[in-house]
């Protein structure tokens, strides 16, 4: 899946590399780094709302049951 490219899409992106600008990695370090951790948080992220979706729709809760 392609991401969308709106008008910020560079100046996050920019904003994102800065936080590991000038630790020592090289340029495709830091993407790979930057990649890594995003992709870490939207799978947490997914994960947690999967997870609520799931208590939301299966009924009773632990306590009611």
């Amino acid at each position: 899946m392609r991401s969308l490219l709106g008008p910020n899409t560079s100046r996050k992106y920019e904003t994102e590399l800065k936080t590991l600008d000038g630790i020592g990695l090289s340029d495709l370090d830091m993407e790979a780094g930057l990649t890594t951790l995003l992709n870490v948080v939207w799978g947490a992220a997914r994960d947690q709302r999967s997870g609520s979706n799931s208590r939301e729709n299966s009924g009773p809760t632990f306590s009611e049951w």
